[in-house]
């Protein structure tokens, strides 16, 4: 299957046709993928978000006219320019608390994204600046837990840490990574590369990257496509993916999200070499 990449309205640019197209994207934070669906680069943020603020996406067609950019649907009143983000610490936990509704396309199936042979990057920057002293603390996602309203999602849980988990069809099968605790203070660089499997294509698998490494591979493959979470009772939770906590998850957990993206990638993309880049290039940056 072949992604042709929609740069401006009316412009595509077929996978054969991409070189140099990497280069040629302006971030201010460094290179992104060529197939880049949303770098959302929340240290770019000045000042405090209300209801509806956006948030353009880095890559080069939200650069050139602002398309699909991240949403506010939660007011962020703690706005400190030495975050460099969003901090995700809850003074209450309402619903309308400190959240982001991200593009429809973390939808991972989404027909933008490959359907029941999607090839994907989600990739996450944060700090933890207080780890949590009990409970399971949502991060970004897309539904709620393990249940069969869920689809994929980065939390944090006491006593484990920093986990990624995807479910496939049916949403018993999942694959999860435990990326482990993290130091407080310190930017961490969480990733996860879901792909076919290249000897059973109907199945995922799940590689994650901490800090520019490969750090483990998933052994449970799910059948494609992805779960689909549409159909749940959100019970007043947002319907749709989102950075920031659901109800069900505990309050407590602080930490600061830099920036999230998400990317297509096919076999011209080397999703190793460009993960190590990007930490290298950004760890001092946000410390």
């Amino acid at each position: 299957m072949t992604f042709p990449t929609t740069i401006m309205t009316g412009v595509t640019i077929a996978d054969a046709d991409l070189d140099g197209l990497q280069a040629a994207q302006v971030n201010p934070y460094g290179k992104l993928l060529p197939r880049q669906i949303a770098a959302n680069e929340f240290r770019a943020v000045e000042g405090n978000l209300a209801i509806n603020d956006t948030m353009r996406s880095q890559h080069f067609a939200g650069i050139v006219d602002n398309a699909n950019p991240a949403t506010c649907i939660g007011t962020f009143d703690n706005y400190s320019a030495s975050d460099k983000g969003l901090r995700l610490v809850y003074a209450t936990g309402a619903l309308d608390e400190r959240k982001i509704k991200l593009q429809p396309q973390f939808d991972l199936n989404h027909a933008d994204l490959g359907d029941d042979d999607a090839n994907l990057l989600i990739y996450m920057w944060l700090t933890e600046k207080a780890a949590a002293i009990s409970g399971t603390h949502a991060i970004a996602g897309y539904g709620v837990a393990t249940s069969e309203f869920a689809q994929w999602y980065f939390d944090y849980i006491v006593g484990t840490g920093y986990r990624f988990r995807c479910m496939g069809t049916p949403y018993t099968a999942q694959a999860q990574i435990t990326f482990g605790e993290l130091a407080d203070d310190t930017p961490a660089l969480l990733a996860a590369h879901l792909y076919p499997d290249a000897v059973d294509p109907t199945t995922f698998k799940c590689d994650a990257y901490l800090n520019g490494v490969l750090h483990q591979t998933a052994s449970a493959k799910p059948d494609y496509p992805f779960n689909d979470p549409s159909g749940a009772t959100w019970a007043g939770n947002p319907a749709f993916p989102i950075l920031g906590r659901r109800s069900g998850y505990t309050t407590g957990h602080d930490v600061v999200v830099h920036g999230i993206g998400l990317a297509r990638i096919t076999e011209h993309d080397d999703v190793a070499a460009f993960l190590a880049a990007e930490y290298a290039l950004n760890a001092a940056a946000l410390a």
